[in-house]
């Protein structure tokens, strides 16, 4: 559905689709660093976010896109920022379960630009599998985005 808007569902999914007219389906997040008062550089920084479901071992890759003017409600396929580059992957993720992704590079040249991180979780090494991982409209489960700075 290249017109529908899924922003305010409780789950987020992956999927990499290889059929003819079905578009892959990634989850997108954004995350403001405005609030982050302490430092003047990033040391470290974690995109965190919770698997729903448990599946074979896959591998999910973390992608940065620099334009931060979607939002959660009016974001579509068709209007959608263009996937950046990879700036990290997992390769078990199987069980239920928080999984991390170390994306301190791509975060800490979003805190000298413009203060906003957006990122797209995807499934292109895995054809077919569909997996669910929780949204911030999940209480307790909210994706988060881990920063250390000093």
């Amino acid at each position: 559905y290249p017109t529908t808007n899924y922003g305010t569902g409780n789950n987020m999914q992956t999927q990499w689709r290889n059929e003819s007219n079905k578009n892959p389906v990634y989850p997108l997040m954004k995350f403001d660093l405005n609030g982050i008062t302490q430092g003047t550089s990033i040391v470290n920084a974690k995109l965190m976010v919770y698997k729903h479901t448990a599946t074979s071992n896959i591998r999910i890759d973390v992608y940065s896109t620099t334009v931060d003017s979607w939002t959660e409600t009016g974001v579509t396929w068709n209007n959608r920022p263009a996937l950046g580059t990879s700036q990290a992957n997992i390769t078990n993720a199987g069980a239920a379960n928080w999984y991390l992704w170390d994306i301190t590079s791509f975060v800490s040249s979003q805190w000298t630009g413009d203060k906003l991180v957006s990122v797209y979780m995807t499934d292109e090494n895995n054809t077919g599998t569909w997996v669910q991982w929780r949204s911030k409209e999940w209480s307790g489960y909210a994706p988060k985005l881990v920063v250390i700075s000093q």
